[in-house]
């Protein structure tokens, strides 16, 4: 194998070295905090869509029943044109 090894290559897996040796036992020691906190953020982030989706279905319930009150209106418009005195002759 004839690969070059990079300065940025040797500092990243020595900075990555560091930081596992570092964090690590905390994380080992606390993993029941870490776990909980991880799990919260993810119950926190996932109920954004679910209120993101519950408005998106009102506004879209309510625009559908506009275009049926409109519907109704024009229609009720055409049959007071044809029968603008409630005659049905």
């Amino acid at each position: 194998m004839n690969q070059r090894v990079s300065t940025e290559g040797i500092l990243l897996g020595a900075g990555i070295a560091l930081f596992a040796t570092a964090v690590l036992p905390t994380l080992r020691a606390h993993r029941g905090d870490v776990f909980q906190a991880i799990g919260h953020t993810f119950r926190r982030a996932t109920r954004i869509p679910r209120r993101l989706t519950a408005t998106v279905r009102e506004d879209l319930e309510d625009l559908l029943f506009d275009i049926q009150m409109e519907r109704m209106k024009r229609s009720l418009d055409r049959e007071l044109q044809v029968h603008p005195h409630g005659n049905a002759h």
